[in-house]
């Protein structure tokens, strides 16, 4: 309303409008930073400005179990991913929102690989020797290391068998050690280089 002097007014209705502030959420720290492309991993965002109800992305999908503790923390499951870095997003219930570019990192987890027998467990120094290792979680990429020494992959069969021909070798007992390409490694201990002479009298 507009008054003058002599008391004459004019009146607008509802012509200006109040509108709460859309608050402006900052993060400053993610914990841990990285997890499985699974997910299921529990990360805590430490920032300013959360308020209840505020959701959590993390590469544009939703974290849930999202708890707001404070107007500086909040808690919350993150969600399946690809690897790689990506965009964490805070949005409060009144579209606030704050990003961290590539805040938090998915990463391939390493499978469980471990090696449970050997057939045969000796063979001869000057190798060729036919090796089946069982066990599991074998890539169908796996490297196999006969004493220090790669050896030939003759077969594959499924991720629990994997036929080897062994390299030459001093004589003695060595280790066998599988790896996938994830880094994963299981150990034998081990195999046996014998010389020819050895090896006719264990036929």
């Amino acid at each position: 309303m507009v008054t003058n002097s002599d008391t004459g007014a004019a009146t607008s209705t509802g012509g200006f409008t109040y509108v709460t502030p859309i608050s402006s959420p900052t993060i400053g720290l993610i914990s841990p930073v990285s997890g499985s492309t699974a997910g299921t991993t529990s990360i805590t965002i430490t920032g300013t400005n959360f308020v209840l109800g505020a959701t959590v992305t993390v590469g544009g999908n939703a974290c849930t179990s999202v708890v707001v503790v404070s107007a500086t923390s909040i808690t919350c499951t993150t969600p399946a991913g690809s690897a790689g870095a990506k965009d964490v997003v805070v949005t409060n219930s009144d579209t606030g929102a704050a990003t961290s570019a590539g805040g938090f990192t998915y990463v391939t987890p390493i499978g469980v690989v471990s090696i449970t027998s050997i057939s045969p467990k000796k063979g001869s120094i000057k190798g060729g020797t036919e090796v089946t290792i069982t066990g599991a979680g074998f890539s169908g990429a796996a490297t196999i290391k006969v004493g220090g020494v790669t050896a030939v992959v003759t077969k594959r069969t499924g991720s629990t068998k994997i036929t080897i021909r062994t390299p030459k070798h001093a004589k003695g007992v060595v280790l066998i050690v599988l790896t996938n390409p994830d880094t994963g490694f299981a150990t034998f201990n081990g195999f046996t280089y014998t010389t020819e002479e050895e090896s006719k009298r264990d036929r």
